[in-house]
């Protein structure tokens, strides 16, 4: 009887365990099963966390805010002052994306300019003109020099871009703009483009790259560079700069048949600070020039340099 009793016990407990699992395998439905070859059936659509926005308006300021969404963007130590002002010029940078931009051609490299993509973000240029506005005199002289002439080198730049719109791109006496009072202002003052680097950009930096990046309304000055200065990217950018405006033939033409280079004035008109950064004209000259049957001849000082326009027109 013991062992018919033990016999009993041990078969319903095996028969209790097989109908829970049974139970528990009807209540799986197939599709909640484990299936590594599919995704489950409700997941939540994923829906991108930053839509391509377009411009659908004249107001620059939404077009600026899409951007600020598309770029996930924190500032890195070192990138923001004590007062806040973004040493990057990222502003800056948004407005130019797209409305100022490189063609290269057999003239060389040359800047266009979008107008109407410019003045629907007249807006935003203004607002980043009045940040530069609110830096102090006493905030500016505490910063580094890299972020110094960057801030400055902008600001020209900016303003530039302030004047050009709103003349409809149309200066017809361009030695008149760059001495029309008031066109320029910074640090509480108000400026020419001419008393601007005399009293700003020269009393800072000497270095001729500097006014070889700054545009002006001569044909024969370098053009409005599409990209912004910061204080990581300057020592970069004003050699590119140089280099762009070097080999631009409609500012500077370089004929190695002939043993002679045409300059753009501009170039003559810093002479003074090219010699006194330690070189002679012949030697700036042969280190932006990419010409490579221009360069050994400008070495060897066998090359004769002309001021004066190219006469290669676009």
């Amino acid at each position: 009887m013991k062992k018919i009793k033990k016999k009993t016990v041990t078969i319903t407990v095996f028969a209790i365990s097989a109908i829970i699992l049974i139970v528990f395998l009807l209540r799986e439905s197939p599709k909640d099963r484990p299936n590594n070859s599919r995704p489950p059936t409700n997941r939540a659509k994923v829906v991108p966390s930053q839509e391509k926005q377009k411009v659908e308006s004249k107001d620059s300021s939404s077009y600026l805010k899409g951007l600020n969404q598309k770029a996930d963007y924190n500032p890195a130590p070192g990138d923001l002052s004590l007062e806040g002002f973004n040493f990057t010029h990222r502003e800056f940078a948004l407005i130019l994306s797209g409305s100022v931009y490189l063609r290269q051609s057999r003239l060389g490299i040359q800047t266009l300019l979008h107008p109407e993509v410019l003045k629907q973000r007249t807006p935003a240029l203004q607002n980043y003109i009045y940040s530069l506005q609110k830096i102090e005199r006493s905030a500016f002289n505490k910063w580094g020099p890299e972020h110094k002439i960057s801030f400055l080198i902008n600001a020209y730049s900016s303003h530039y871009l302030k004047f050009l719109i709103e003349r409809n791109f149309q200066v017809d006496k361009p030695k008149e703009a760059l001495s029309q009072a008031n066109a320029l202002q910074l640090f509480g003052q108000n400026y020419s483009f001419h008393s601007f680097l005399s009293a700003e950009l020269m009393p800072l930096s000497k270095d001729p790259r500097i006014y070889l990046n700054l545009p002006c309304f001569e044909q024969t000055c370098p053009d409005l560079r599409n990209q912004v200065y910061n204080y990581i990217n300057l020592e970069e950018l004003l050699n590119i700069g140089v280099h762009q405006f070097m080999m631009n033939k409609t500012k500077n033409n370089f004929e190695a048949e002939k043993k002679m280079a045409t300059l753009s004035p501009s170039i003559k008109n810093y002479e003074t600070l090219i010699k006194e950064s330690g070189q002679t004209l012949m030697e700036f000259v042969a280190k932006y020039c990419r010409d490579e049957a221009s360069q050994p001849l400008l070495r060897s000082k066998s090359m004769t340099l002309h001021f004066g326009p190219t006469g290669v027109l676009n």
